[in-house]
């Protein structure tokens, strides 16, 4: 029995060594970070990128974990204990594991993520692959661990002096091949006082620094979030001009892909966001268009999809698909339609739709995935693909985009085009379509 679970560990742990290399060389580039570093920001082909790639990092170490407890389950015994070829055998996986842990994380925390805004992006937490918040600060507290320390210099100092004996091992059928890789192995680990010493004090400052930091984000979080909700909550008894007459017509109109940009006359939210047009949500389809369009998701966002559901929207009580009725309970909207192949459609809304479940961004801060604001779930969804770009502004220190930027770039570029407007001029009960929609739409913001 023991032979066998030995064996599985030993191939397990070979197996590990080619995913290793892989995800250190598959990283971004020190080019591809700074570009990042400079822009203060990830786009969200990078923000994906990264997160598929730190998913990876985080199984292979928590596989390298496992190897590590397994074997110290099988032979639980000091290192001057051991005698046995078994227990040498152990010795050999666990020593192995260690130092490829150990150069995974070296590389991780001292040459990939050696920057704040990465740090600060990888302690979000990635939903869509249930890797929780402050991971990045989870490996730094276990690499710089005394007690880890301690343990790992008092097993290189075993094998150091047992190095004929490991040499003996190199034919030994189910740890050989390790054995031979030893050294290789041994050149990850760092014996360095002085080096582990600037590793705890960095930790250190690093735990001050995010501190600080996490105080006043949390601090300004919460009278953002309570200032949005109590906005957000007030409401006037005011009929919405949209009416289920007009909502069949749009209907007809619709296609996925489509941005609705929207407002109520009537609402203390348009004191607190930029322009006359507050609001933007996005149309996904009837279940008829997404089956045409082909359109491919998980089970659970599938199972969410109801009949009356074709909107995806960012309100305060978060990201959710919606029916139609819900998104359009306004005074007034814009149809605005991307100048994108079906194919780049249907990729966009597939790929936004990750994000569902996620909670409603109060703080307007686009470098964040874990939260997101309304105009954010347009952006996720195209910027990147075709050559479709969004020039995000700064206001109040961050890099936003307004609902009222999407008409803009109706207006001046070809990326998106004017499909309708209702409710302007106010006087106006029809759905305006065609130029005179656009031309209206000029008119409700440019020259009100």
């Amino acid at each position: 029995m023991e032979d066998s679970r030995i064996t599985e560990l030993g191939a397990l742990l070979e197996s590990l060594m080619e995913p290793v290399d892989a995800v250190i060389e598959e990283a971004m580039s020190q080019e591809q970070r700074q570009e990042i570093i400079d822009a203060g920001l990830f786009r969200p082909a990078e923000n994906e990128y990264l997160a598929a790639w730190f998913a990876r990092l985080v199984s292979l170490r928590s596989e390298l974990l496992d190897v590590i407890r397994c074997v110290d389950d099988l032979a639980p015994v000091r290192l001057r204990k051991i005698s046995s070829n078994f227990h040498w055998q152990c010795f050999v996986i666990g020593y192995s594991a260690a130092c490829l842990l150990v150069r995974l994380d070296r590389y991780f925390l001292f040459e990939f993520s050696t920057h704040k805004t990465i740090q600060r992006k990888l302690n979000e937490s990635f939903e869509e692959y249930r890797i929780p918040k402050k991971q990045y600060t989870a490996i730094f507290i276990h690499f710089t661990d005394p007690l880890m320390a301690i343990r790992l210099h008092e097993v290189m100092k075993f094998a150091d002096a047992n190095r004929h004996h490991l040499i003996s091992m190199e034919a030994d059928t189910c740890v050989g091949e390790l054995t031979k890789r030893l050294p290789v192995f041994e050149s990850y680990l760092d014996a360095s006082k002085r080096n582990y010493l600037k590793r705890v004090a960095s930790v250190v400052m690093h735990s001050w620094r995010r501190r600080g930091a996490r105080v006043k984000q949390q601090s300004m979080f919460k009278i953002l979030e309570g200032l949005g909700r109590t906005a957000s909550e007030l409401k006037l008894n005011k009929e919405k001009k949209v009416t289920p007459a007009i909502i069949a017509e749009v209907l007809t109109l619709l296609e996925p892909g489509d941005v609705l940009v929207t407002r109520h006359r009537y609402a203390l939210t348009n004191l607190f966001l930029p322009g006359i047009w507050p609001h933007a949500a996005l149309y996904v389809g009837t279940p008829e268009q997404r089956d045409v369009l082909g359109i491919r998701m998980p089970e659970n966002i599938q199972q969410e999809w109801g009949s009356d559901i074709s909107t995806f929207e960012a309100l305060k009580d978060g990201v959710k698909l919606r029916p139609l009725r819900e998104t359009l309970a306004v005074d007034s909207f814009v149809i605005l339609r991307p100048t994108l192949s079906r194919e780049a459609i249907r990729q966009g809304i597939e790929r936004v739709l990750v994000h569902s479940g996620k909670r409603y961004n109060f703080d307007f801060d686009f470098f964040r995935s874990d939260r997101l604001v309304c105009t954010e779930i347009v952006f996720r969804a195209f910027d990147g693909i075709e050559g479709f770009h969004f020039q995000l502004q700064e206001r109040a220190g961050r890099q936003t985009i307004s609902a009222e930027d999407f008409l803009d770039m109706a207006v001046d570029t070809e990326q998106f085009t004017v499909e309708g407007i209702f409710g302007f001029p106010e006087e106006s009960s029809t759905l305006i379509r065609g130029d005179r929609a656009r031309i209206e739409m000029i008119r409700s913001y440019r020259l009100s």
